[in-house]
This record gives C-alpha cells, sequence and structure tokens, in this order.
C-alpha cells in the first residue's frame, strides 16, 4: 500500500504534520486536537494551496472519504456525512493520496516536496501542541487556557 511505502517521510516530517493537523483541528474547537471535520480538512488543503485545476474539491472529498472509510461501517452503524471525523492517522494517509495524485511521477519524494513547499510553511510559529498522551480533560482545560499559560510560561 501506498502509505505504507511511504513511512519514513512522514515519519521525518511527523512533527511539522502533527503540529498543521493540530491547528486546523483547533479552529473553531478549542477543545478537540484529535480529529478533523471534512470542512476543517477542505480548509486545510485550501489553506496549503493543494487543491488547483488538476487536484480538484471532489478529489478533496473522495480522498477524505476514503481514509475514513473504515471508521464509518465500523459496527455496522450509519454515520451521517457531518459525524465523519479524521484522525491524525487518516490525516497522513490522505497526505499520500494526495501526494500521488499531484506528482504521480516522483513517488514518496512528492511527498517530501509537498510537505516542505506547501505544508511546513503554514504552521504557525507560535502553535503550542499538548502531547496526546495526556488525559482528554486535561487537553481541553490546557487548550482553553493555552493563550494564558503562554504568556505566563512563554514569555520573559
Amino acid at each position: 500500500m501506498i502509505v505504507d511505502d511511504w513511512d519514513p517521510v512522514l515519519e521525518q516530517h511527523k512533527d511539522i504534520l502533527f503540529r498543521i493537523f493540530t491547528h486546523f483541528s483547533l479552529q473553531g474547537d478549542p477543545g478537540n486536537i484529535s480529529t478533523l471535520t471534512r470542512h476543517k480538512f477542505d480548509k486545510f488543503v485550501r489553506a496549503c494551496g493543494l487543491e488547483d485545476d488538476q487536484f480538484t474539491h471532489p478529489q478533496v472529498n473522495v480522498i477524505f472519504s476514503r481514509v475514513c472509510r473504515a471508521e464509518t461501517t465500523a459496527g455496522g452503524e450509519t454515520v451521517l456525512p457531518q459525524q465523519i471525523r479524521m484522525t491524525f492517522e487518516h490525516f497522513c494517509a490522505a497526505l499520500c493520496f494526495i501526494a500521488d495524485r499531484k506528482f504521480s511521477d516522483k513517488g514518496a519524494q512528492g511527498l517530501h516536496e509537498m510537505i516542505v513547499q506547501h505544508i511546513a510553511p503554514r504552521v504557525p510559529a507560535d502553535l503550542v501542541v499538548v502531547p496526546d498522551v495526556i488525559d482528554d480533560e486535561i487537553n481541553a482545560l490546557l487548550t482553553l487556557y493555552r493563550k494564558s499559560l503562554e504568556q505566563v510560561y512563554l514569555e520573559p
């Protein structure tokens, strides 16, 4: 599978990818650092300049649905499209599919270039990422009070 073959590139850029994933997951939902909605994923793709004449909005939606499909069918329950959430693992898989679509002739090098040229420049310098090993309730509190904590602990 394409994702397995490109794992070294994903691992090399894991910090950048997690930071941008967190940045977009927090938008409009400050307590959420673990998932992206379809709308937030669309926003990420547009912000990074990945959508163009060769890679269009419908293709973005297909990739979102493709990588999140296993989650939506698990347990046999009907899941509404607005309830589907993309995890960080799904996000990494989606990036591989986007790179394959946009830079099919470059292989894993295309993914690397996409991350360096399109994604890394969009990572906010002031973004503080709370590690996911902390309890969800603590994550929510730290995220809620992030700006105040940054003023106390990060400013000289």
